[in-house]
């Protein structure tokens, strides 16, 4: 009983991976969120407003 429970332990534990396994996921994953766009570029309309905005703008009421 307690040579199935040692061998069930043994198994269940996750591999440790070598570096040279790691390194390519790692990298993929870091570029993946490096990489992503979260819309196509452009600004909505008020945002652009708001940039176009000069600082010596006046304010209209």
């Amino acid at each position: 009983m307690a040579e199935a429970a040692a061998a069930v332990s043994r198994t269940s534990r996750p591999r440790i991976r070598d570096r040279e396994e790691m390194e390519p996921q790692a990298r993929r994953q870091v570029d993946a969120l490096w990489d992503r766009q979260l819309n196509d570029g452009s600004r909505p309309s008020l945002v652009q407003k708001a940039y176009d905005i000069g600082p010596s703008t006046p304010v209209r009421g």
